[in-house]
């Protein structure tokens, strides 16, 4: 299971993971982040996947990819924030952090919120 909420405050998508979750959980996080014209343009996320089970394979990083570079068109800059505490999913981030390389797009792992807030709230 998936959600999503807007934190007005600190300027800051929230996602958060319950469960487990597969591809179509996972895109659709980006398709909201593609269809909400209201998000600041230089879009700052967490996503809070601790304790979540991910069922997508590595093979299909590309599927992000994709996603990644269709929402990055109506945005100046994302940079999203990753807690994760599971191997497998670890493993998977790691991969995905890799991989996806696209102008104004940040993605980095965490295993503590304070420090991945820090980061999201300090413009590099």
């Amino acid at each position: 299971m998936l959600t999503l909420d807007y934190d007005y405050e600190k300027n800051i998508l929230l996602t958060m993971t319950k469960g487990v979750i597969g591809v179509e959980d996972m895109l659709k996080h980006y398709n909201t982040i593609i269809e909400n014209d209201s998000f600041p343009r230089k879009l700052n996320v967490l996503i809070d996947c601790k304790g979540t089970s991910c069922t997508t394979k590595p093979d299909e990083i590309d599927i992000f990819y994709n996603k990644v570079k269709t929402a990055i068109r109506k945005y100046i800059q994302i940079r999203e924030a990753i807690l994760v505490d599971q191997p497998y999913e670890t493993a998977f981030v790691i991969l995905f952090e890799k991989l996806i390389k696209i102008e104004n797009y940040e993605f980095k792992i965490f295993y503590s919120e304070k420090v991945a807030m820090n980061w999201l709230l300090n413009e590099s």
